[in-house]
């Protein structure tokens, strides 16, 4: 699962980049001149590069969708059952099933998922500016994936702090309810 996302964002980054690289920096907008010949002597991917970047992004961000959301399923339905069974056992057993503290799972999957979302979203937006060749294609661009950066800096950090408070409030209760013995009496 966590392959998966990783090759979407390296696809994400390099589609981005050569896109970039391919519409050559901040060249202002080429506009169509008064003879259609011209236009019409260029090449097919030449003339729709644009468009078939976007096309190729989203066909393969659904592709990834399609493959990614029914394994997520799978994984925590068989989680759910898991959990369900040793619950039962337990029970069987006479002791009172644990409930699970769902508190740094939240935090680590926003931890995870932000900067995956930011990635796309700055792809995306990237792979706009380049189809529809934006006059100022390198600082926006640029501006795009700092801030990207950013965010999932920001993310990440925050979700790190998050389970790292929580780790510790759960230390201080377990010692809470095991007092240590006096060793004099």
């Amino acid at each position: 699962m966590r392959r998966y996302a990783a090759v979407i964002i390296v696809v994400l980054l390099s589609a981005s980049m050569i896109a970039a690289i391919e519409a050559r920096g901040d060249e202002p907008r080429v506009h169509k001149t008064a003879e259609p010949r011209a236009e019409m002597d260029k090449g097919f991917l030449e003339s729709y590069s644009g468009g078939l970047l976007i096309l190729i992004m989203f066909s393969i961000l659904v592709v990834t969708l399609i493959i990614l959301v029914p394994q997520l399923l799978r994984a925590h339905l068989r989680k759910a059952e898991m959990m369900h069974l040793e619950n039962l056992k337990a029970l069987e057993n006479g002791l009172t099933p644990q409930l699970g503290d769902d508190r740094a799972r939240v935090a680590g999957r926003a931890a995870m998922l932000v900067p995956m979302v930011v990635v796309i979203a700055a792809g995306t937006v990237t792979c706009f500016l380049v189809a529809y060749r934006a006059d100022s294609l390198f600082t926006v661009t640029l501006a795009v994936w700092v801030v990207a950066g950013v965010v999932s800096l920001a993310a990440i950090t925050g979700g790190v702090a998050l389970i790292a408070r929580l780790a510790q409030l759960q230390a201080n209760e377990e010692e809470d309810e095991n007092p240590p013995r006096d060793p004099l009496g």
